[in-house]
């Protein structure tokens, strides 16, 4: 994801050696790489990253919790 963020931003201070062609070649190749990558997290984060007890996602109001003590659904302890 990062590699696609950094060809997105150095396309526009470097100059492109493949013409107009070409930077546009990049730009998408840098968008298709950074939202591949986006959709891997997800599904990881989705599989894998559950709680043992309740089976739920660790989440805060819609957002997922980095490294919680407990489990906000059925208070289990994670660590």
């Amino acid at each position: 994801m990062a590699a696609g963020f950094a060809v997105f931003i150095l396309v526009f201070y470097i100059p492109s050696p493949f013409g107009p062609l070409g930077t546009l070649n990049l730009l998408f190749g840098s968008f298709i790489a950074a939202g591949v990558s986006i959709i891997r997290i997800t599904f990881v984060v989705r599989r894998l990253y559950r709680c043992p007890v309740c089976d739920g996602i660790p989440r805060n109001r819609g957002s997922v919790l980095l490294d919680p003590e407990t489990c906000p659904d059925c208070d289990a302890r994670l660590k």
